[in-house]
């Protein structure tokens, strides 16, 4: 089945004599998992999951560096435009003294 847009809806499919047997929750989103495939081969070594929240993506976990964060949501953005929220933290931070 493939979806034309995001959201839920549900299936009804119906029996002889037009009896309901069975109602089905359908949910079209994102593909969390192929995205977090494709981060971990981008950014080997970085602890990055990815789940679908709402209509869209949040990224999580912990990675080496603020850059890393930026570079993971940049990917993110060009699988699901306008919509990827990041929770990702970093171990160490970039100052300039």
């Amino acid at each position: 089945m493939r979806g034309k847009a995001l959201g839920s809806t549900n299936l009804l499919v119906y029996g002889d004599g037009g009896r309901l047997i069975e109602v089905i929750d359908v949910r079209v989103g994102y593909d969390a998992a192929a995205l977090q495939d494709d981060l971990a081969r981008a950014l080997p070594g970085e602890n990055i999951r990815v789940r679908n929240l709402g209509e869209g993506l949040l990224l999580t976990g912990e990675v080496s560096t603020t850059a890393v964060a930026a570079r993971a949501k940049e990917y993110a953005d060009k699988f699901a435009p306008q919509a990827v929220t990041s929770a990702l933290t970093a171990r160490t931070s970039q100052q300039v003294i």
